[in-house]
Formats: structure tokens, sequence, C-alpha cells
């Protein structure tokens, strides 16, 4: 903290010789109200100085409103929903566009790394606390860390990331469904959605080829045990429904299989859906592979 009110120090005045008295003023005065934590009064004299025609594009004013504001953000408690972190990574975005010299640049990419992180938690928090109101937000602060990674490395590859991003939201409104089939039935879609569009990224992800395949082996398999309660006239739509639906899973866990045919789920699902779809020719070639898969992990 001492070093980074030292360099604000060696900022302000170098901002005085650069651009004059008033805007060196509000800088001074914005360094002395940080240093003594009174970040609120050196936002307002910051947010003059960056307003005036010769402090907004200045890198130093604007690099030095970044830290203002991530410290407000902080005093707020890392608040979600702060404006603060959005100003905070406005300003160091913009002072490291403007500094074409590149002396800010550690200070800037340190910081904003930070906010990049922090944004990327929040958005796994919503997803993990499984509150669906809540999902757009998690989305939209993955779209912010993913702002702050392209701007910083242009050439990098999200691909990673936004694959796990869909596979934990997919996960999200899966087990939100399974949690009560009835009432919250639209997440099975939504969260097949997620999949799907995983599967556009990474054709041979194996998380999703799985996922999906459980996903409709357990709907499926969900409804046929549901039969004895219903009514008879409802009883043959239900099965076939069933059946369909096991059906659907088929080629995905076929797929997950093909990709790692060393994995014992996907040689344990396909084991019950052949037995489902009363193919017992298959059935009894993956129950054996599963024995012997089973016997080869107890070694």
């Amino acid at each position: 903290m001492q070093r980074i009110i030292h360099t604000f120090i060696l900022m302000a005045l170098s901002i005085a010789g650069a651009q004059g008295q008033s805007v060196d003023e509000l800088v001074r005065r914005a360094v002395l109200k940080y240093s003594e934590k009174d970040y609120h009064a050196a936002a307002s004299d910051i947010d003059e100085a960056v307003q005036m025609k010769k402090g907004e594009n200045d890198e130093r004013a604007w690099h030095i409103r970044g830290f203002v504001y991530k410290d407000i953000y902080k005093e707020e408690g890392k608040n979600r929903d702060s404006e603060a972190r959005e100003v905070a990574v406005f300003s160091l975005m913009r002072s490291a566009t403007l500094d074409e010299d590149g002396m800010l640049k550690d200070n800037n990419y340190g910081a904003l790394e930070v906010m990049a992180a922090l944004y990327y938690n929040d958005a796994s928090d919503i997803i993990e606390e499984r509150k669906p109101e809540e999902f757009p937000k998690a989305e939209k602060f993955f779209g912010k860390y993913k702002d702050i990674v392209s701007f910083m490395y242009p050439d990098s590859s999200l691909r990673e990331k936004d694959i796990l991003m869909k596979l934990a939201l997919a996960t999200a409104h899966r087990k939100i469904y399974e949690s009560d089939r009835e009432e919250n039935a639209e997440h099975y879609n939504i969260s097949n959605q997620y999949y799907t569009e995983v599967l556009e990224i990474d054709p041979d992800n194996w998380p999703a080829l799985y996922s999906v395949a459980v996903a409709h082996y357990n709907k499926g398999a969900y409804n046929l045990e549901r039969l004895p309660e219903m009514e008879i006239h409802d009883v043959i739509k239900t099965e076939g429904e069933s059946i369909r639906s096991i059906q659907s899973a088929l080629p995905f866990m076929s797929r997950a299989y093909e990709v790692n045919p060393e994995r014992i789920e996907a040689v344990k699902g396909l084991k019950y859906i052949h037995f489902n779809l009363h193919d017992m020719e298959k059935h009894e070639y993956f129950d054996k592979k599963l024995e012997e898969m089973e016997k080869e992990q107890d070694k």
C-alpha cells in the first residue's frame, strides 16, 4: 500500500509539470485523501480531474482513479453489484490504453487480473448457489471476466473457460430439475441446451456427452418408475415417452464411450440403456465388460 501511495505522489508531481495547476491540485488532493483512506472524497477529486480536458487523456490520472475505486469496492465488502468495481475496471483499462510507453502496465494489469478473477469467482459462486433468478448475473460477470482477459491478452483463447462455465450452468439447472422434476420441469431443457452449446464448441467433450445421456436416461427411468401410480389411459403414453427418452440417451452415451472407452461410467450407462431398450445382446456385452473393468479396478 505504501508503495502505491508513493507512486501516486510521484504521478501527481509529474502531472503538475505536464498539465497545469488545476488538474495537478485535484490529483494531489485525491492522492492525499486516498492515503488517509478517505476513498469517496478521493473519488470526487479524481473524477473531476479526468473530466477536465487536460485530464481526460492522462493515463496517470485514470490509473489513480482505478485504484481509488478498486478500494471503494473493497470497502463495500466486494459487493457483487458494486458500481465502484465497474468504474475501477473501466479506469484501469482506460489508463492501460493511454499508457503508450508501458510505464504503468504492470500495475494496471496486476489490478485488472485481480478484478477479472473476482468477476469469475462471483459467477462461479452464483451458479453454485443454484438460485436461477441470479444466473443471468453470473453470465454477465463471466462476460466481464472475458472482456478483461481479452483486453489484456487479445490472442488468448477462452474456449476452455467458456466450456467450464457452460458445464457449470448445465449442471446447476440439472440439479434444480432433479430436486423437483414436476415443479422445475423447464430446467431440464435449459440444462440440455447448455450441454448442446458445449458440444458445439467441442463435439468430443466427454462430460457433456455423458451428462446429456444421463439426463435423457434418468428422465425416461423416472417416468417408468411412476407407471404403477398412473391411470391406465396414461400408462401407454408415458411408457412410450420414457422409451423415446432412453433411446435419445443412446447416441450420446455411445459417443462418450467412443471418446473414452476406459471410463467405467459410460460402460455402465450403456449396460442399462440397452437393458431398457431390450437389446439383450448388447446389454450382456457391456455387462461382461463392466465386470472385467471392476475386477481390474479391484486389483
